[in-house]
C-alpha cells in the first residue's frame, strides 16, 4: 500500500502541474507493478492449500490447527459483504492504474513540456 499511496501522490502532482514527461513512464511502470502485485495477492488469497503443506515436519499433530485453517480457506467465516469488499478493492487496485496509464498514453500532449513564449 505504501507504493500505491506514494505513486498516487506523485500522480496528483503531475496532473495538477502540466508538462511532466515522467508521468507517462511512471504510469506504465506502476500499471505493470500493480497487475503483478494484485494478481499474486488475489491468487494467494483464494488458493486452496493441501493438508500436507500445512503440517509441520517431524510428525507434530496439528489437526486442530489444520481444521481451523481450512475453515478460513473455505470463506465460511466471511460474510458476503466482506467478499464483495475484497473483490471490489482488489479489482479496483488492479484496473485503475491501467486506466490511468491508458489515459496518459492517449493524451500525451498534456504531459509534454510547455515551451515558454518570449
Amino acid at each position: 500500500m505504501w507504493y500505491f499511496v506514494s505513486y498516487y501522490g506523485a500522480a496528483i502532482y503531475g496532473l495538477v502541474t502540466p508538462g511532466k514527461k515522467w508521468m507517462i513512464d511512471a504510469a506504465v511502470l506502476h500499471a505493470g507493478a500493480a497487475v503483478q502485485a494484485q494478481f499474486s495477492y488475489i491468487v494467494s488469497a483464494v488458493y486452496d492449500m493441501k493438508q500436507s503443506a500445512v503440517y509441520p515436519p517431524n510428525g507434530i499433530n496439528t489437526t486442530q490447527l489444520v481444521n481451523s485453517f481450512y475453515r478460513l480457506l473455505d470463506g465460511q467465516h466471511l460474510s458476503p459483504q466482506c467478499n464483495a469488499i475484497f473483490w471490489t478493492v482488489n479489482l479496483a487496485l488492479l484496473v485503475v492504474p491501467h486506466l490511468f496509464a491508458w489515459r496518459c498514453l492517449v493524451s500525451q500532449s498534456q504531459f509534454a513540456q510547455q515551451k515558454i513564449k518570449q
